[in-house]
């Protein structure tokens, strides 16, 4: 039997061992944690960067839209986007936009073009440059955007089933990130590199590599980690108008100063074309005339076609876009069913004009048409009497008074 001196001997030893042990694990289990978290965090930052680069292309790209200078020459107005880049990273013309691009010829897809946007080169969380897709309605080439334009590209939800972009919310455009590497992807020549297939990615029967959609926002996996931003023409359209609505305030208190009224509106019925929608001084209340009376619009307050205001108004037909009213106290003459001034929420106007906003659900303005409720959601303000009201909290209609 050992003596009591060595049995105690041997407990302390066992102690310090299942102290050590108890160490090691500790350290183990921390330094897999710190490892964990560590990823965690870089996945973070990554998520963060990509975050980042993307809104500040989407904000770019509807600051180029709200330009009317970004077309240049007689096609210069607000609305227009850029076509996306076919160049390849480190190729000439890499980061420019094309001077054309077609859903048909499959080049409204491509990488952002960051150099006419005015950026420097923005890349996701993995150090890709980004992807970006135009609805064929916001071309430089396209021949009208007013309020009444509306996007084409669809874009589904992770089940690829549920729309994100449902009727009246269609995307006019969307910037990607393609993210590292999935599946039989290649990214090694320059053949590779123009190949949106080898960059944007696959999820329930979705393909977000197609030129002209549908396209989807599915959660991240092994074989999909595009991630997307979607620009709507409610994002734009509706500053776009502030911008006419202030030209044409002025076109119109111009024509009152030169005339002492303003123009009759054209008939609500009419105006398929430019031809067709003249001033009627049977009504107080319609579209913006092409043609005004009592006399032509003319001199410095002229539309577009002369002088006065942009190129762009009668060009892109905003005029037919616009409701216009006048009381008459401001008329050459009183149409019938017209009270001196205007009633708009219990305050007087002497004649106003509405921006319609962006068509509603499955809207889709045609012309000739007198569906006011196509453009204004008020039911007040549909009823083509001589009473208004501000427009509702939930309307995109934008209403504009003059004295």
């Amino acid at each position: 039997m050992h003596p009591p001196q060595y049995r105690h001997t041997q407990v302390r030893q066992r102690g310090a061992a299942l102290l050590v042990m108890l160490v090691v694990m500790v350290m183990g289990t921390l330094t897999l944690l710190a490892s964990s978290l560590g990823k965690a965090g870089l996945q973070i930052e990554r998520d963060r960067v990509t975050a980042d680069a993307l809104a500040q292309a989407r904000e770019a790209l509807i600051g180029y839209a709200l330009s009317s200078e970004n077309a240049g020459g007689a096609a210069a107005r607000p609305g227009n986007f850029p076509c996306p880049d076919r160049n390849a990273p480190g190729d000439m013309g890499y980061g420019d936009a094309e001077a054309s691009c077609s859903a048909a010829g499959g080049t409204t897809i491509g990488r952002l073009p960051w150099k006419t946007l005015g950026l420097p080169e923005l890349l996701d969380g993995e150090g890709e440059p980004l992807w970006y897709a135009l609805s064929d309605n916001f071309r430089k080439s396209v021949s009208i955007i007013n309020s009444d334009t509306r996007g084409t590209l669809q874009v589904y939800d992770r089940d690829g089933s549920t729309l994100l972009t449902p009727a009246g919310n269609e995307a006019v455009a969307m910037v990607f990130s393609a993210g590292s590497v999935v599946g039989n992807q290649q990214r090694n020549t320059a053949a590779d590199k123009i190949n949106t297939s080898n960059y944007l990615d696959t999820a329930n029967g979705r393909n977000n590599a197609t030129a002209n959609g549908p396209f989807i926002a599915a959660d991240k996996s092994g074989s999909f980690n595009d991630r997307l931003i979607i620009i709507r023409a409610r994002d734009f359209i509706p500053a776009i108008e502030k911008r006419v609505a202030r030209e044409l305030k002025v076109i119109l208190e111009n024509y009152r100063a030169a005339n002492g009224v303003y123009p009759y509106p054209a008939p609500f019925g009419t105006c398929s074309g430019t031809t067709n929608c003249n001033s009627s001084a049977a009504i107080c209340r319609g579209r913006l005339p092409y043609i005004a009376l009592p006399a032509d619009w003319g001199g410095n307050y002229a539309l577009p076609i002369t002088a006065g205001a942009s190129p762009w108004f009668i060009a892109n037909r905003w005029y037919r876009v616009i409701y216009y009213s006048a009381g008459a106290n401001r008329l050459a003459t009183a149409p019938p069913g017209c009270s001196a001034t205007l009633n708009v929420s219990g305050s007087t106007a002497a004649a106003l004009f509405f921006m319609p906003g962006t068509p509603l659900a499955s809207v889709t303005r045609t012309y000739p048409n007198n569906s006011l409720s196509w453009y204004l959601e008020d039911t007040e303000n549909q009823n083509l009497d001589n009473n208004y009201v501000t427009p509702a909290p939930n309307s995109n209609d934008q209403l504009h008074l003059l004295q």
